[in-house]
């Protein structure tokens, strides 16, 4: 029949002198520590706590167990860092050679709080990455250039006329909003999921309403190209299909239609 876990520790604790010629019993100190790593406590209380372990003189079964317990669990990937790094202290690492048993378990833990750690430096507040972020900045100031040079386009083949008001505002709000992602700003991927929501809804609507029929209808796939991309770079998790799938719907429906039509463009004014 297998001991209650206190009497495990209670053992343990009867076992392990630290090396230092005598028991280790916590001081109220450290019982204060060990309690600021609950879950229940706030994170910077956890990491500041975790941190202050790993700087201890003498190690003993609660600290080293409770380490471990933080640096596989702990929600906070810095936390998790931290524990895993106060396991490395030269004090707890005494106390891990005598118990060999528990080694492999916390090189595992320390492993798992780099990992993790690693992937939250990459993840945004809203649980996209950064990459997805970026890319979706690119989409727009692509898109933006892509606007610039059709009215370039349109002028210099006497096609229309210079860039009207609502043109300018719209290739300035697409700009801001660029840098704002590339700052990481919850705000902007806001606004950016409005822009490509109001872009793949109405939009369409005013081009067939302004338009011929074909014109309306091949504006209307770029446009739904460009908003679609976006969606999926700032929507649900930044897995690579989506982000894959983001890129190749962009380049494919919206530069690659724009391209072709000023090829066309281009071949028709020069015939």
């Amino acid at each position: 029949m297998e001991k209650p876990q206190a009497e495990e520790l209670e053992d343990l604790e009867q076992e392990w002198d630290g090396g230092f010629g005598e028991d280790v019993v916590p001081s109220p100190e450290m019982e204060t520590l060990l309690d600021e790593l609950r879950p229940a406590k706030l994170y910077t209380s956890r990491c500041r706590a975790a941190k202050q372990l790993g700087e201890v003189t003498r190690s003993n079964p609660q600290v080293v167990q409770a380490l471990m317990t933080v640096a596989e669990t702990d929600a906070s990937a810095e936390v998790r860092a931290a524990a895993a790094e106060a396991l490395r202290a030269p004090v707890h690492q005494e106390y891990l050679r005598q118990h060999p048993e528990l080694t492999e378990r916390a090189q595992a833990a320390a492993r798992q709080a780099k990992e993790r750690r690693i992937a939250a430096a990459d993840e945004t507040d809203t649980g996209q990455s950064r990459l997805a972020y970026r890319l979706a900045a690119t989409v727009l100031l692509v898109g933006a250039l892509v606007t610039v040079a059709d009215v370039l386009i349109s002028w210099a083949l006497g096609l229309g006329t210079a860039a009207g008001f609502s043109v300018i505002i719209r290739i300035a709000i697409d700009v801001g909003l660029a840098i704002g992602l590339l700052q990481l700003r919850k705000g902007a991927r806001t606004w950016v999921l409005i822009r490509a929501g109001v872009g793949a809804t109405l939009w369409p609507i005013v081009l067939f309403l302004s338009n011929d029929l074909i014109t309306a209808a091949i504006m209307s796939v770029m446009q739904w190209g460009f908003c679609g991309a976006l969606l999926l770079f700032l929507t649900g998790q930044s897995k690579t299909w989506r982000l894959v799938l983001g890129m190749v719907i962009f380049v494919v429906f919206t530069l690659g239609l724009f391209g072709a039509l000023m090829l066309l463009v281009l071949l028709a004014s020069a015939l």
